[in-house]
């Protein structure tokens, strides 16, 4: 592993460790999906790499997608996870991680160095205000 994915995968431990106490987050197997899909997501975005705050996001993501899979009266247990199969897992995973990717295509450029999505919003914030009212500027 290089540094830049030692370090990453560090933080992607320690953060999905501490990501949501719902109880069905306790399980090793859903612990290791959200951090596969987190690491995959961080090194096919080495500009802003991972950023604490992503992992709730696809934590979010996961959880809406098991909750598609899993009968409610069963709730999200180990046993109802289990009872999955592989191929359905693989599928949650893969529309998590999916879905984290499209969301943040929108959001990427505000968490990268020098932040030049937050500077493009402010430069339209100002042009709106010189539009209106020229001698706030």
């Amino acid at each position: 592993m290089s540094p830049y994915e030692e370090e990453n995968y560090l933080q992607i431990a320690i953060d999905v460790k501490r990501t949501t106490p719902a109880p069905v987050f306790s399980l090793n197997r859903i612990k290791n999906i959200l951090t596969r899909v987190l690491f995959i997501w961080t090194f096919k975005h080495p500009a802003s790499g991972y950023v604490q705050g992503i992992n709730d996001l696809a934590a979010t993501l996961l959880y809406v997608f098991l909750l598609e899979e899993i009968d409610e009266k069963k709730g999200l247990t180990e046993e109802a996870f289990n009872e999955l199969d592989e191929d359905v897992k693989l599928r949650i995973e893969s529309d998590t991680y999916w879905c984290l990717e499209k969301f943040s295509e929108n959001i990427q450029a505000n968490y990268t160095e020098g932040q030049p999505g937050v500077y493009e919003i402010l430069k339209q914030v100002e042009k709106l205000t010189k539009k209106k009212d020229p001698e706030l500027i």
